[in-house]
């Protein structure tokens, strides 16, 4: 399966949720089965050979390819979900959106300090949802040296958003971070 085909499948969708977005619509990956067994191995190939022990996906559509990447790899999954949304001792980082502002949390204890953790998202926008996913991951001591990637090649050159993390382009669809020592 080549990776064009898995692009070709994102669908466009403009002025959602407001006028002026375009939205990236996954669904079309996730509702062919080639596609999305394709895109699971691209990524697990990807990380194959490096030590990863968890995969952190953000709310919701992170959650789709976290899990898949996170079976396929055997390691843990680690959900990073809307404030209000986790049961148990949490922490928490606000952020900005391209229209509006949120808030993200993360389970106290879902990270041991050293830990090797690939964070996983669909898309990248203004980097504010993944700066703090970073944030989050950074407080409870987790680090990586996988990269973090923005799905169509959005960004042509590494992007920083912290002091440990970058972006670059070389995956079509999600995003993996890299936490370096």
């Amino acid at each position: 399966m080549s990776l064009d085909k898995i692009k070709a499948a994102i669908r466009d969708v403009p002025d959602f949720p407001k006028p002026g977005i375009l939205f990236k619509d996954i669904t079309p990956v996730l509702h062919d089965p080639e596609l999305f067994r394709a895109a699971v191995k691209i990524f697990a190939d990807r990380q194959r050979g490096r030590s990863v022990q968890k995969i952190a996906a953000i709310e919701a559509r992170g959650f789709l390819f976290g899990a898949a990447l996170a079976y396929e790899l055997g390691v843990g999954l680690v959900p990073i979900r809307k404030k209000g949304k986790l049961p148990y001792d949490r922490i928490e980082q606000s952020f900005d959106l391209e229209y509006g502002t949120a808030t993200i949390e993360v389970h106290s204890d879902a990270f041991t300090p050293g830990e090797s953790v690939l964070l996983i998202d669909d898309l990248l926008a203004t980097g504010g949802t993944a700066q703090a996913a970073v944030q989050l991951i950074e407080k409870l001591g987790a680090r990586d040296r996988n990269r973090f990637s923005d799905r169509v090649g959005v960004f042509k050159r590494p992007r920083k958003i912290s002091a440990t993390a970058h972006f670059c382009s070389d995956c079509f669809l999600g995003r993996t971070l890299r936490f370096m020592p």
